[in-house]
Order: structure tokens, then sequence, then C-alpha cells
């Protein structure tokens, strides 16, 4: 036998987990951290936490290569059954697809909570610099020609650029901007 899908009692799959490796029985039961407000009276904005869930709720992934181990699994009270087809003979898992969302937790792809480490400082990085000329593309001011000040947060520019005789300072994001000259021309000049 292989991997195969166990069904367990609701909200039961951390303990039927820890159940099953006390017993011999290798098993994986994904799970993802769920992000939940928490707020009080005296709070102005809410703090988050996060809480462990079941990925799958009621299904624990094990690995029964005989008939003891199917026995053992069995033998475990929150284990409701062991999915089979129609013989009653347990069907495995696809290795590829338990693969997948084994190294999707691993790397942290279901987490609510997870945010990627910071390189040098700093989260994320940007087309443009300060002083960089460009154009906006996109929205009420497209075709406006404007110099970067400063980058911020998540894609996002700050850009001073003149309307009606008047200089005007916005943020926008990167994705609205084109750069208006290419960089060889600017380094050639």
């Amino acid at each position: 036998m292989t991997w195969v899908v166990l069904r367990t009692a609701v909200r039961q799959e951390k303990r039927t987990a820890a159940k099953l490796w006390d017993e011999g029985v290798f098993c994986y039961a994904p799970m993802y951290v769920h992000k939940i407000a928490v707020k009080t009276r005296r709070m102005l904005k809410p703090r988050y936490v996060g809480r462990a869930r079941a990925l799958m709720p009621g299904y624990v992934f094990a690995y029964l290569p005989d008939d003891h181990a199917i026995d053992t699994a069995r033998s475990v009270r929150t284990v409701r059954e062991i999915m089979a087809d129609a013989f009653g003979k347990p069907r495995p898992v696809e290795l590829d697809k338990l693969r997948t969302i084994f190294l999707a937790d691993v790397f942290r792809k279901f987490d609510e909570m997870y945010e990627p480490p910071r390189h040098k400082g700093r989260r994320y990085t940007h087309r443009f610099k300060p002083k960089d000329q460009v154009k906006i593309d996109k929205g009420p001011f497209a075709g406006f020609v404007g110099e970067v000040m400063r980058t911020r947060g998540r894609q996002q520019v700050e850009l001073m650029f003149s309307i009606f005789g008047r200089l005007q300072e916005i943020t926008i994001d990167e994705s609205d901007l084109v750069a208006t000259q290419p960089v060889a021309l600017e380094l050639a000049a």
C-alpha cells in the first residue's frame, strides 16, 4: 500500500495525526495559519493573530504500507474511515498531488500571516527611482509627465507634475506609469 486518505472526526485532524505518530504510522495533516482580528475596547486598531487550521478539514494523509498499519490506523478512535474503492480496498493518493500540497505547505503558500523575508531592509523593489522622468499612462491624469519624488510601500510612487501651471504631488501605482526615456539614452546624454 502507499499513501491514503483518512477521514477523521470533526476538527480532530491534529489529534488524529498525533495519535497515528504515537502508534508508529507516518501521516501528514496539512495546516494553514488563519488571520483573525482581535480588538478590545481600548484599542484603536485591531491586532491580528494567527490560528492554525486544517487545510482540508476532516482529512489526514497516512502512509499505510501493509495490513498491520491499516489495522493500526483503524484502531485510532478519531479515524472514522479509510477512503476506499467500491471493493473496500484503500484508494491510494497520487503522489504528485500530495507532493504539490506538501511543498506549498512548506513554502507557506496557504498562510495568511506570512510575510516574505526582507531584502536589505526593503520589502519591495521599484522600477523607478527618485528624479526619474515618467509619463502617467492610466487614470484621470493620463498623458501628464512628471518626476518621481520617492517610492512608497507596495509598488507605489510619489510623483510631482505640473497641472495648470501649478506643481501637484500625487501617490500613484507603478503599473500606471511609463518611462519617458530609455535608460540607455539617458546614460548617453
